[in-house]
């Protein structure tokens, strides 16, 4: 919130971004409106986040690539059989590295045999995101986030009459294609 503010001078320092408050409401709409935006854009999370992904049935492969990035870690994989049991899966390693980051099957390892619950029958807990705290979060991203906010809280109507604009060059979206994950697959 306080770069917010610095950013669209409603402040000096940040003991000045901290006594105004008038428009925080407003500001943190703008902020998570702006933050939702580059995720969405760049198949991303900014900030540490955990995700559930369910699937029906174990796949093809050893590999199971999870949609949301950059991974931090898997905490679990569980799969719920057809009379209703519910088992832990523990033989697979997680790969962090790769821009979409995914389960591998342990070397000797196999996916469970057991029928699966017709639907949903495995969910997948990990977590991803930059880091806990914003100053993780790449520049690209959060100077970004600062056009969408200025532009937000300039212009507050879904309308602007009597103007002509157009795009910043490098602008938001420019800056955020150096951070989008493009599956090759």
């Amino acid at each position: 919130m306080i770069e917010a503010k610095l950013n669209l001078r409603l402040a000096v320092t940040s003991d000045d971004a901290l006594a105004y408050t008038y428009e925080d409401d407003l500001l943190n709409r703008l902020i998570t409106a702006a933050r939702e935006y580059v995720e969405h854009y760049t198949d991303k999370c900014m900030i540490t986040q955990v995700w559930e992904l369910y699937l029906d049935s174990w796949p093809d492969s050893n590999v199971i690539k999870l949609p949301k990035s950059p991974l931090q870690s898997v905490t679990t994989i569980a799969y719920t059989d057809s009379d209703g049991n519910t088992t832990n899966f523990t033989d697979f390693y997680t790969d962090t590295a790769s821009e979409i980051g995914r389960i591998i099957l342990n070397d000797t390892a196999s996916w469970p045999s057991a029928t699966l619950r017709e639907v949903n029958g495995i969910k997948i807990t990990y977590s991803v995101g930059y880091g806990a705290t914003s100053s993780s979060v790449p520049s690209a991203a959060k100077t970004a986030m600062h056009l969408i906010i200025g532009n937000m809280y300039q212009n507050r109507e879904a309308v602007v009459i009597g103007t002509i604009s157009s795009d910043l060059p490098l602008g938001v979206n420019s800056m955020l294609d150096t951070l989008r994950l493009y599956d090759g697959a």
